[in-house]
């Protein structure tokens, strides 16, 4: 943590997903890592702002139903929304 404080511009380390998307307006996945694919998408986008979206270059969660990804839930290539 003291290396991130070192950074300057606010940064503020969170012990979990949920805390580092509290109040965002989005969130970009931008890695394949199999934890990615594990998100509670609802719990996530439950936390952030009216109106927020996961962008995810690399479709980590298509494979959930179309009604949980729907118009908060955009891949590369899909910009206009799939879902």
């Amino acid at each position: 943590n003291y290396v991130l404080a070192g950074l300057g511009h606010d940064v503020v380390p969170c012990d979990s997903l949920d805390g580092a998307c509290a109040g965002a307006d989005a969130l970009i996945i931008a890695n394949n890592h199999p934890a990615f694919g594990a998100i509670n998408l609802e719990s996530v986008v439950g936390c952030m702002e009216q109106g927020a979206f996961v962008y995810d270059y690399w479709n980590n969660l298509g494979q959930l139903p179309t009604e949980v990804l729907k118009d908060r839930y955009f891949t590369v290539g899909n910009i206009a929304g799939k879902y």
